[in-house]
């Protein structure tokens, strides 16, 4: 099966440098429906026949929920009798860890053992095909992910520091912490930018530069995966968790894209008042108007949807401006080549590979159909001219369900998985929180949701 294999390099000279950088272990990744990885470890040793026959693995982790609980009606878990897969690494993701002496990882693609086709749930792999898409209608996509997370007590799930309006301050306390993170993500090719104290109590951002394709989703999963084993390493709990208290700053996720063609940003036109082309103005009102169903995927745990209120620095309608921070979707880098879409309905606990997939179909489908978005929102505009989001995870999928064109370019088997998977989850919480369905839910986080979420997310 060494069809599917991706190899970067030679197979003796990545072998070679395995042992020159003392590698003895290699962890062959597969990021699960909600973003977390999870692996299997080989000695080093078994590179080749990796690279040869890859690896078994069981299908289950592609329709686990966050605490891996097997879900009904997924159709990929005891529908299919827990079946396994094999998992085919993509080599060129294979990266030494810094954090865990003498392994390295790479990351992988699961695909039906019986068949050899790809397990088209599997999160990458839904990713894939967007980008592939892309390709196909002449465009190369430059993509950047910008994650929040919050530094917590492992053991009472609360801030390390509790001072509030830190923010873009420095905090002597987890400076080397902070470096460390840094320094680890160069070995994954990630080009760190900036890092800084945000909002919150505990709560931080690091920027890296954008990727092309696939790569910038990669790059986000390895950040998160990242920055969570080197936090407990240190005795903290790292946590994407969205709303980790209703009164602190959410956790947010804002994806920057720009499509490319034959070298050129297709969203600049100079001859343009605001130097947006038109491909860009049918790509955000293709976003506009799948926004309901995008924040199932960009909002996808029942905390999520706490963070889309007024006056927060989260959007809370479909809109769009040029130079505001409220709203749903911010054009930047205006008057140039820079020029690119910042989608701001994302939060901490999403997936990167899905936040890129649902904002590639939605754009996309707006570029096909030529649709135009209203005029933008100016800053002090309060009209309610624009639709508003989904407050809750169950709104979300039900606009998910109730849009044909978003859910076929995601692929039936990706949203029957995930949204009995998701399903599943509001099923837990209904059971475990009384006042659940109660308004007043919106209004605080259930400890109930920091033991589901905080610790995994």
């Amino acid at each position: 099966m060494t069809q599917h294999s991706q190899i970067a390099r030679p197979l003796d000279e990545l072998e070679n440098f395995a042992r020159d950088r003392g590698v003895n272990f290699l962890r062959v990744e597969i990021p699960d429906l909600h973003g977390i990885a999870r692996s299997k470890t080989v000695p080093i040793k078994r590179l080749r026949a990796l690279a040869e026959s890859g690896l078994n693995f069981p299908l289950p982790p592609v329709a686990l929920d966050v605490q891996c609980e097997a879900v009904q009606g997924t159709g990929y878990i005891e529908e299919r009798g827990y079946p396994d897969v094999t998992l085919q690494p993509d080599f060129s993701t294979f990266a030494v860890l810094s954090y865990a002496p003498g392994t390295a990882r790479v990351i992988s693609d699961p695909y039906h053992a019986e068949t050899g086709e790809p397990v088209l749930a599997a999160t990458r792999t839904v990713a894939s095909k967007a980008f592939s898409k892309a390709a196909s209608l002449g465009f190369d996509v430059l993509s950047g992910f910008e994650y929040e997370f919050s530094l917590l007590d492992a053991a009472t799930l609360a801030p390390v520091t509790h001072t509030v309006r830190q923010f873009a301050s420095f905090d002597e306390q987890d400076r080397g912490l902070l470096y460390e993170i840094s320094d680890a993500l160069s070995a994954f090719g990630i080009d760190v930018t900036t890092f800084n104290l945000e909002y919150g109590p505990s709560q931080f951002e690091v920027n890296f530069a954008p990727g092309w394709g696939l790569r910038a989703a990669d790059h986000a999963y390895s950040f998160k995966t990242a920055v969570k084993e080197i936090a407990a390493k240190a005795g903290r709990l790292a946590s994407f968790i969205t709303k980790p208290a209703i009164d602190r700053s959410a956790n947010g996720l804002h994806y920057n894209l720009s499509l490319w063609s034959n070298g050129r940003n297709a969203f600049a036109d100079r001859s343009s008042v605001d130097g947006l082309s038109a491909v860009g103005r049918h790509f955000i009102a293709g976003q506009l108007h799948h926004a309901p169903a995008l924040t199932a995927l960009f909002a996808p745990t029942i905390n999520c949807a706490k963070r889309f209120r007024p006056h927060s620095f989260a959007p809370f309608e479909a809109d769009w401006a040029f130079a505001n921070r409220t709203v749903a979707l911010r054009v930047k880098g205006v008057g140039g080549e820079n020029i690119h879409v910042e989608n701001r309905l994302g939060a901490g606990a999403a997936n990167p590979y899905l936040v890129a997939a649902a904002t590639l179909a939605a754009g996309f489908d707006g570029i096909r159909r030529e649709l135009n978005p209203p005029s933008p929102r100016d800053a002090g505009d309060e009209t309610t001219r624009f639709a508003k989001l989904p407050t809750s995870l169950e709104s979300s999928l039900a606009a998910l369900e109730a849009d044909e064109i978003l859910a076929a370019s995601l692929g039936v088997e990706f949203v029957q998985v995930f949204t009995a998977v998701k399903r599943h989850e509001i099923a837990k919480a209904r059971r475990a929180v009384d006042s659940f369905d109660d308004p007043s839910f919106r209004d605080r986080v259930d400890p109930w949701e920091l033991a589901e979420f905080a610790n995994v997310l």
